[in-house]
């Protein structure tokens, strides 16, 4: 999980509590950022969710490899 870079955005550790708090059980990680998130993510199936400001941002990292 990753905080996108948007004023409105919501910090990834906040949604990381909403998650805890609703017991969604699920394991999830806070990245510092995306291109962070993909690198631990390296070789396996990535889905990228949220706003286009993330999907972009990951589509670069991409792109950049």
């Amino acid at each position: 999980m990753v905080t996108p870079k948007s004023p409105r955005a919501l910090s990834a550790e906040k949604l990381q509590n909403v998650v805890k708090k609703e017991k969604i059980t699920t394991s999830i990680e806070v990245a510092s950022s995306v291109a962070d998130a993909l690198q631990s993510l390296k070789g396996r199936p990535v889905l990228v969710c949220g706003s286009l400001y993330v999907a972009a941002e990951a589509l670069n990292v991409r792109m950049v490899e």
